[in-house]
């Protein structure tokens, strides 16, 4: 492993930590309010679209699309060991 994956796993670690911080505080707001159900699908939906949007920004299109890709990829499998 190199300093730059080093570093990147570091990074990595610390984005997840501060999104799941994030997510956790928004979700125990949400519960307490009207529609919890409606506003934490808004809320998701929001998180993923400016998601893609960052990625896009920062990393192009052929990048975002691959990611999405992964990703839908992903949930698939899960899905399958689910079902």
């Amino acid at each position: 492993m190199t300093e730059q994956d080093t570093l990147t796993e570091i990074l990595c670690e610390e984005e997840r930590g501060a999104v799941a911080t994030a997510i956790a505080a928004r979700l125990t707001v949400i519960q307490q309010l009207p529609q919890g159900l409606l506003r934490a699908r808004l809320f998701s939906a929001a998180l993923l679209t400016g998601g893609y949007q960052m990625m896009l920004e920062f990393e192009g299109s052929e990048a975002t699309i691959r990611q999405l890709r992964r990703l839908a990829d992903l949930l698939e499998v899960q899905d399958r060991g689910l079902n």
